[in-house]
């Protein structure tokens, strides 16, 4: 099954959602997956955030890792929304690093 970690949007006055699900809320994408032991991501943002989204939470992942001295990486899958990016350099970018960090 599937259990919903947490939270993140811009707004963190905005809480309705986290507290309608009883999860914490995030403003930070890095910052949540550093905190949050997650093993998958949804991306649902506009397009042009895609990349930096991914960047994050792959960045987040990594300092969670490297702060419980895990060997590998407790992310495993991260959903992007279509388009996947803005332009194709963007989306070979965030595909790579995906692919480097085994997600």
């Amino acid at each position: 099954g599937v259990e919903l970690a947490c939270f993140c949007q811009r707004r963190a006055d905005d809480t309705a959602v986290a507290e309608r699900f009883g999860v914490p809320l995030y403003s930070d994408v890095q910052e949540m997956a550093t905190h949050e032991h997650l093993e998958g991501v949804v991306v649902s943002a506009p397009t042009h955030l895609h990349l930096p989204c991914v960047e994050k939470c792959i960045a987040g992942a990594r300092d969670r890792q490297k702060a419980l001295g895990e060997e590998r990486l407790g992310l495993r899958a991260i959903l992007v929304e279509k388009p996947l990016c803005e332009d194709l350099h963007s989306a070979l970018r965030l595909v790579e690093l995906a692919e480097k960090a085994g997600v």
